[in-house]
């Protein structure tokens, strides 16, 4: 009797091997796995030491700037200044005075009243039509303002001086261009060049001149 107990109960008492589950085998039931560690907390962002200065500026808000004060500079001449310009020649009277009348508004503090203008246009008008119809073809057509003075320089292919033609009856066409051109400006050169001449003519802009 007494060898029987003892077998029951080494029977009923734990082995070893029971306790822990061997590497690759499945817990039993009822059993907890081990806990993983906790992740450990993130470091605190270190402060910036007292007196550091923010890298971010503030921006500045300029809507209620006043600027109306300011003065830009300008890149065009001032009118009044001495200005001086260069065409391309022109295929047509229209062209040129269109040119001048330009000039004359933008350049000019107080433009010329209208009857000294239309003296200009007409001067211009009559030295471009000459040149196209008697001076085989404009070359050249430039402009220069100079105070009250505006310099008119139109050149040609022709080497003929312009003169005027005798009219053999009361009624015949043409004969006033060269006329009037030297009746209304102050004074026309004529310079012969290698190839055709340059015809410069000097009107006032501040008033008609003495007639």
């Amino acid at each position: 009797m007494t060898g029987t107990h003892r077998a029951d109960r080494a029977d009923h008492e734990p082995r070893p091997a029971d306790a822990e589950c061997t590497k690759g085998e499945t817990a039993p039931a009822g059993s907890r796995a081990p806990e993983s560690p906790a992740p450990k907390p993130a470091a605190p962002e270190s402060a910036a030491p007292e007196g550091t200065l923010s890298r971010e500026t503030p921006s500045l808000d300029t809507s209620s700037l006043d600027t109306s004060s300011l003065d830009t500079p300008s890149l065009e001449t001032p009118p009044g200044a001495s200005a001086s310009e260069e065409f391309q020649p022109p295929t047509n009277a229209a062209t040129a005075r269109a040119h001048v009348r330009h000039l004359l508004h933008t350049r000019v503090p107080v433009p010329p009243s209208p009857a000294v203008t239309n003296d200009i246009l007409l001067v211009v008008t009559e030295l471009v039509t000459n040149a196209l119809r008697h001076g085989d073809g404009l070359t050249a057509f430039g402009l220069r303002l100079d105070g009250d003075a505006l310099t008119i320089r139109v050149a040609d292919a022709s080497p003929a001086v312009p003169h005027t033609v005798p009219r053999e009856l009361p009624f015949t066409p043409g004969g006033f261009g060269w006329p009037l051109i030297q009746r209304l400006s102050r004074s026309v050169t004529v310079t012969p060049a290698a190839r055709g001449k340059t015809i410069q003519v000097v009107m006032g802009i501040d008033g008609p001149v003495d007639r």
